[in-house]
């Protein structure tokens, strides 16, 4: 039976296509990386659109929150990361070519000053901010097939990663050590739907 949530509240506003969202921990507020190059933040408390900034003219696909560092992080298409203080909106830092591919999802570790981003050209990659944003050994698939890597969490204890991958063919996940890079396992399945359309890089 599937599970039956109450909607408290909703926000609606007319945008470009959202790719990501993310939600700040202490504020009530709302970041949304939209598909035309924009960051909307939104408070959900008022509704009301509070701040905005450009990133590029590519599409933002990941958008996270750093509170502690009161910034705001994105990821696009042009292959960049981007770091933006959401208080004065200045562009903190910017990493050209962070990736050979699009970006796809940003994960911030809970305690330690790392960002981990994975992309289109199969990598997952750690930045440590307090090394001027040294990047730490890719963590590379360690199968042969091409996978694009669409999506990534971090364990609560900010030692686990789990990576989800897409692709033609079954799909694959993979958990890695933080500590060491080292896979600790893989999981293939299937999953085929009459409404998933076949993959098209150029589509999503």
């Amino acid at each position: 039976m599937p599970l039956r949530l109450d909607v408290r509240k909703k926000l609606s506003s007319r945008s470009d296509r959202v790719k990501s969202i993310d939600l700040h921990p202490t504020e009530p507020w709302i970041c949304a990386s939209l598909y035309n190059g924009n960051v909307h933040v939104w408070n959900i408390e008022s509704q009301q659109l509070i701040k905005t900034f450009e990133v590029c003219s590519a599409p933002v696909r990941a958008v996270r929150f750093i509170a502690r560092m009161n910034w705001i992080v994105t990821g696009a298409d042009d292959q960049c990361l981007t770091v933006y203080n959401y208080n004065t909106l200045e562009r903190v830092h910017q990493l050209a070519e962070a990736h050979s591919d699009y970006i796809r999802s940003i994960v911030v570790h809970p305690t330690q000053p790392f960002i981990l981003t994975c992309s289109d050209d199969t990598t997952v990659r750690l930045w440590d901010w307090e090394k001027n944003w040294k990047c730490a050994q890719p963590i590379i698939p360690q199968f042969q097939m091409l996978v694009l890597k669409e999506s990534i969490v971090l364990a609560r204890n900010g030692t686990l990663i789990l990576s989800a991958s897409s692709c033609s063919s079954p799909a694959q996940n993979e958990v890695t050590s933080l500590n060491r890079f080292k896979r600790r396992k893989r999981t293939d399945y299937n999953h085929k739907s009459k409404r998933d359309p076949p993959f098209r890089k150029s589509s999503v």
